[in-house]
């Protein structure tokens, strides 16, 4: 299994840019399903976020946005596995500043897969601490929140309309501390 995993990542991050997409799908699956992905990319120097982000997927000039739609789905699907959830969650500020150069995108798949991505933090946020340990949870929600603005002010489609208000309205239901900052 580790050599099917490490064929993938090479697929998705050392082939030509123009030649990664079906690698980067392959990790986006890998990533729902597989804890193994995980142990395998968190073994070494490097976690899943740092081989995504070491990849180029991210840069800005990048002109392949279905090569960053995928990786960014790929970040998304790591919040259904336990292991992955504390990936995003011990990268979040990492994985939001990767964001940063897409929040004004009007590419609707890169759109979709942020807010996407946006939402499953939010529920994490929810989920999280509360009260003066959560001080963490309010400062990341606000960040989000700062996001989905932006987000929202470039969104024509009403998908990354949808999703961004769902992220939105789920950070409202942090509490009472959050929704006085």
């Amino acid at each position: 299994l580790d050599n099917g995993i490490d064929l993938v990542l090479r697929l998705a991050t050392a082939w030509p840019v123009e030649l990664r997409l079906p690698g980067l799908d392959l990790l986006r699956l890998l990533a729902a399903a597989s804890p193994n992905l995980i142990t395998r990319t968190s073994s070494g120097a490097d976690d899943i976020v740092d081989v995504l982000a070491s990849s180029g997927v991210f840069d800005s000039a990048h002109d392949r946005p279905n090569n960053t739609m995928l990786a960014v789905r790929c970040l998304a699907n790591l919040f259904m596995t336990d292991e992955g959830r504390l990936i995003t969650d011990g990268e979040f500020d990492k994985i939001v500043g990767l964001m940063h150069p897409f929040l004004q995108s009007t590419n609707r798949n890169v759109a979709v897969a942020i807010a996407t991505l946006y939402i499953n933090y939010a529920v994490m946020l929810e989920k999280g601490e509360k009260g003066a340990e959560g001080i963490q949870t309010t400062i990341r929600g606000l960040r989000l929140l700062q996001d989905l603005t932006g987000l929202l002010q470039r969104a024509e489609d009403s998908e990354v309309i949808y999703r961004s208000l769902v992220a939105m309205g789920t950070l409202v239901t942090i509490g009472a501390d959050f929704r006085h900052h």
